[in-house]
């Protein structure tokens, strides 16, 4: 783990399907603000980048934009989403044709696809 500033940063070796614990692993990268008062620390909260790049590049800035009690007394963790440089990349989530049946709200991605990514 590699300190800047406030922030901690590490990356984690996790299952690629948790399914199989025991399988093949992945790094995921995480980043981490330290709550600004550790004595009054009284938890965690866990922070969804969303969209491509955020985690790495805006976390700063979202962690700024947070109440100060939130910062003050939590800590705030991220994680780089798979792929966006930190973190394995996804090598296929799902056939063309499983995107199309799910993103056209008829179904989900089939055992075989979800194995693949």
């Amino acid at each position: 783990m590699s300190a800047g500033r406030d922030l901690l940063r590490a990356t984690h070796r996790v299952p690629l399907d948790y399914r199989n614990p025991g399988g093949s692993r992945i790094r995921l990268a995480a980043i981490k603000h330290r709550a600004a008062k550790r004595s009054g620390r009284i938890g965690t909260v866990l922070y969804n980048p969303g969209g491509p790049a955020a985690a790495k590049r805006m976390f700063p800035t979202v962690v700024e934009g947070l109440l100060a009690p939130v910062r003050e007394r939590f800590d705030v963790i991220t994680w780089d989403l798979r792929g966006l440089g930190e973190s394995t990349a996804v090598k296929r989530c799902a056939s063309r044709a499983d995107e199309d049946r799910f993103f056209a709200g008829v179904g989900k991605p089939s055992a075989a696809s979800a194995r693949a990514a």
